[in-house]
């Protein structure tokens, strides 16, 4: 009965490996796909691949943070990673450049990762610090410090995420003012976006919850490295499905250019004869 146990447990051991070492090489995979010379290289897909590169980093960093940070000779005190400050903020520039906001480079946008910025600080800071006292301080509070760092995630990630879906709801109701069909404007795979990181800030809530009510959290990174990896893989999978997303670059009919050329003034009949095509077949209702 051991040995079974001791099978069973060794196995799913692997296989959570596999999963989130899978995880990371798909995430890297689908920035490569999204980047290849045959993609329109929209600015959208930009920021999806920053966004997929930071959830694959902070998968990595979760695996090895510990096991990097035990060769450095500086002393870290660990508040908690870092990374999870980068997915919320990213999430939303890449939400306003899919919605036409275009986003323009200024100093400003540093705010949108100062919490990224400040924990790294104190953590290569804390121990530093020449005073018993504090020191003293930082062991006796220490999971104060820690519910602090997951309510500031869980609110920083609770309000992106509402201004992502009150940016998807505002530029729904123009889509479906402007065109006869949602389809290639990426309603379904903004829905099927925002389920992810809704799974994404559970766990959150959850982890926030462990560190107030449970003892043992040490399961807690394995579980949120799974959840990024399981993420990453949903997100590639749907993302590679998405014409808005994936969308091969435009193919120009020398025809249809020199048609258009042709003449300098449009021919009245042949405007004529297209006002009454419009009208009378209303061609624009047909999604294709």
């Amino acid at each position: 009965m051991q040995t079974l146990e001791a099978n069973l447990k060794a196995f799913f051991g692997q296989l959570f490996l596999i999963v989130i070492y899978g995880g990371i090489v798909q995430g890297i995979f689908i920035v490569l796909l999204l980047n290849n010379n045959a993609v329109r290289k929209g600015r959208a897909n930009l920021f999806l691949s920053i966004l997929l590169l930071a959830l694959s980093f902070s998968t990595a960093h979760i695996l090895f943070a510990g096991a990097v940070l035990d060769h450095i000779s500086a002393e870290i005190y660990s508040i908690g990673d870092p990374t999870f400050y980068l997915i919320a903020p990213l999430l939303w520039f890449y939400t306003l450049e899919l919605t036409g906001v275009r986003i323009q480079w200024r100093w400003s946008l540093l705010l949108h990762f100062l919490l990224f910025f400040l924990i790294i600080i104190f953590s290569l800071s804390f121990r530093s610090v020449n005073s018993a006292s504090f020191v003293s301080f930082l062991d006796s509070h220490q999971r104060l410090i820690t519910i602090l760092f997951w309510i500031t995630v869980v609110v920083q990630f609770s309000w992106y995420l509402l201004l992502v879906h009150r940016q998807w709801t505002a530029y729904q109701r123009v889509i479906q003012q402007e065109v006869s069909s949602t389809e290639n404007v990426s309603i379904e795979w903004v829905r099927f976006f925002m389920i992810v990181f809704m799974v994404i800030n559970v766990l959150f809530l959850f982890s926030l919850f462990a560190a107030i009510h449970l003892q043992d959290g040490s399961w807690l990174p394995k579980a949120t490295a799974l959840v990024f990896s399981l993420s990453i893989f949903a997100l590639g999978y749907k993302g590679i499905l998405q014409k808005e997303v994936l969308q091969k670059g435009e193919i120009k009919d020398s025809k249809i250019l020199q048609s258009a050329t042709a003449k300098e003034k449009p021919d009245p009949t042949k405007l004529d004869q297209l006002r009454a095509y419009m009208d009378e077949k209303k061609p624009y209702l047909d999604p294709e």
